[in-house]
């Protein structure tokens, strides 16, 4: 599913500016995204395609204090924590120090996100969506879904994606144990999630104050929801999601049921209300 040829595109202890590795579409780098791009720093997002990040992002976290301790492709299917060397985001910062994961980058930069939130999206959210958008992204009914993975490409990883665009899909799949039967249970997960958000939310008297005093928590939950719930702005400026209306009518259809939970109304407004105005 990787090759190994693919170089690190700069030298970590020659930067003067915070350098963001990612793969663009994933909703665990856009949770590092966004807190970057509500904060005042200026940064650069170093992205790789899918399969092809395994060797740089590898170099970069070759100290085992770099690796990170976030949720990884492959805890689905029991793969050893030795993944998380390859594991993105990273933010590689000037002075040699690196935040590892998504959850460093929110808190450095936005605010501590209690722990018993942290563990409920990087367990439970995170994970299910995961599974269910790459369900999406790698069905070969819908070609344009996996070639959006692809937009900004090197002329490299576009050499790779042609000849390995089988062994990336059945790797993937393979990796993530994605299968009917997983993604139903993943999917009444997020139901679920939703279903107990909602009755955390409703016990807030005054929304847009929670929000403003707790952006960490908002920019974590729309994050890993955005691309599952087809905000238009996931990604900020640095990534164009397929829209909504182009996946399949069953899909769109759950959707549309998961949009009359009070929870995912109140992402949607927030990615259209904050995302793009984010950025200074």
């Amino acid at each position: 599913m990787t090759n190994s040829s693919f170089p690190l595109r700069f030298s970590p202890d020659q930067i003067s500016i915070p350098h963001l590795v990612t793969i663009q579409f994933s909703h665990y780098c856009e949770i590092a995204r966004w807190a970057l791009d509500a904060s005042a720093v200026t940064y650069r997002e170093i992205a790789y395609a899918l399969g092809c990040h395994a060797q740089p992002v590898g170099e970069l976290r070759a100290d085992r204090n770099n690796r990170s301790s976030s949720s990884y492709p492959g805890e689905e299917t029991d793969q050893h924590s030795g993944r998380l060397k390859y594991a993105v985001p990273l933010l590689c910062l000037p002075n040699g120090e690196v935040c590892r994961d998504s959850w460093e980058i929110l808190s450095k930069y936005q605010g501590h996100l209690p722990d018993v939130w942290r563990h409920q999206f990087d367990t439970i959210l995170g994970p299910a969506v995961r599974r269910v958008m790459y369900n999406e992204a790698l069905d070969p009914q819908y070609p344009h879904l996996f070639d959006s993975l692809f937009v900004g490409a090197t002329d490299m990883e576009l050499a790779f994606k042609q000849v390995g665009e089988s062994q990336i899909r059945s790797g993937v799949s393979t990796l993530m144990n994605i299968n009917p039967e997983t993604v139903a249970k993943d999917k009444q997960r997020i139901v679920e999630f939703f279903q107990e958000c909602d009755d955390f939310l409703q016990q807030i008297d005054d929304i847009p104050a929670h929000q403003q005093e707790n952006p960490q928590w908002w920019i974590a939950i729309s994050s890993l929801c955005g691309l599952l719930l087809g905000c238009p702005d996931y990604g900020g400026t640095a990534f164009n999601a397929a829209p909504l209306s182009s996946l399949r009518d069953s899909y769109q259809a759950w959707i549309k049921e998961l949009d009359k939970h009070l929870t995912c109304q109140l992402i949607s407004a927030y990615y259209a209300n904050h995302r793009l105005n984010s950025r200074s």
